[in-house]
């Protein structure tokens, strides 16, 4: 199956595609949460998924298993995550996580073979029928990820070295799906299907990078927001017709049954509201990213602080002796008040301040995010 096909084969089941972007905004709302409620996710590769602090730079990919917004360094959430975080609870919402994940992606990628197999896909049926097999890989890739991070932190730069070494088993998960089999098969024929298609992989692959820097690239002037929004709604498309393009490469069948499937008729009804949810849901992911919801879900005391708010361009003029105090809608304020006597105070001081959320951080201050 050539990519264009694969675009217009999703184009016109869109329900494959709102796959990842529900995963991805179900991550969302997870990582902001845990930024009030004391817990993260942990991933395999990073340790924790999600981290806003460094900003966003163009950068290309080729989705490996799923198409995530974290594969073109798009944070999870806006406001930073908790340092100070429970590891029993982050370990079991990570757990949680996964089980979802591993459930969707079975979803997913077994939605996927029906373009190859002209079969109709039952999204629960398929995410329940190979759920098991992508649990347990997403428990082998960890491990083996975790202890290649062990090893870099001896071996340094050498550790490109171990990567390259997985290399041969990145068809795993098509594999499992593909040929219906358990994991240590998927493993030995991901590993013959990598070296008969290897330069396919590796031109298509560099093609694919090169379009998603290009996309990144083009947005790197936006808002973040804006940015969240547009790589939701794009960057699903294009991996997953990347991928549903590679597994039609290992997938082998006739000619006529290649183009059957793109004649099924669809309910237009059923199209318009997979439609409509597939531009909700980033918008949606969009809002909570910004945290803006965890004021509902802060039942903890709050205490008011007083200062002064001062912005030179704004062309107010006080006495530099006075510390004064900015708040800004997009970042985090650490108030340290010790106000002095004001015996010479000015003849009218006045300002309002709300604060949405304060939590503590790991040295006990208080950290204040709108």
């Amino acid at each position: 199956m050539k990519f264009i096909d694969s675009i217009f084969f999703l184009f016109r089941q869109p329900k494959i595609v709102l796959i990842p972007i529900f995963l991805d905004v179900l991550l969302t709302l997870f990582v902001t949460t845990g930024a009030l409620w004391g817990f993260t996710i942990f991933d395999s590769i990073e340790f924790t998924i999600g981290n806003p602090i460094q900003p966003f730079q163009p950068t290309g990919t080729y989705p490996i298993w799923i198409p995530e917004i974290s594969d073109l360094k798009v944070p999870a959430g806006f406001i930073h995550p908790t340092l100070d975080y429970n590891v029993v609870l982050s370990l079991i919402i990570t757990a949680a996580f996964f089980v979802i994940r591993s459930f969707l992606m079975g979803a997913y990628l077994g939605s996927l073979k029906s373009a190859l197999t002209e079969e109709k896909a039952i999204i629960f049926h398929e995410g329940r029928y190979y759920f098991k097999r992508f649990f347990l890989l997403h428990i082998l890739f960890a491990i083996i990820m975790v202890v290649v991070i062990i090893l870099g932190s001896f071996i340094g730069p050498f550790v490109i070295v171990l990567f390259l070494l997985t290399i041969p088993y990145i068809l795993t998960p098509y594999v499992v799906v593909l040929e219906d089999c358990d994991i240590t098969e998927a493993l030995g024929e991901s590993k013959n299907l990598v070296q008969q298609h290897f330069w396919f992989l590796i031109r298509f692959a560099l093609l694919l990078m090169f379009s998603t820097f290009l996309l990144t690239l083009s947005l790197q002037t936006l808002p973040e927001s804006v940015i969240y929004i547009t790589i939701l709604i794009v960057y699903p498309f294009i991996g997953s017709a990347a991928i549903l393009t590679v597994m039609g490469r290992l997938y082998e069948k006739d000619e006529d049954e290649a183009t059957q499937e793109f004649n099924d008729k669809i309910k237009l009804p059923f199209l318009l509201a997979c439609y409509f949810v597939l531009f909700s849901l980033p918008f949606l992911g969009a809002n909570l990213a910004k945290g803006e919801y965890l004021m509902f879900l802060d039942f903890s005391e709050k205490q008011t602080f007083e200062g002064l708010s001062y912005q030179s361009a704004n062309g107010y003029i006080l006495d530099d002796t006075f510390p004064t105090y900015e708040w800004r809608n997009d970042e985090k304020i650490k108030i340290k008040l010790s106000l002095p006597s004001l015996e010479n105070e000015p003849e009218k001081i006045s300002g309002t301040g709300t604060v949405g959320i304060v939590t503590t951080t790991n040295g006990g201050e208080h950290e204040i995010k709108r």
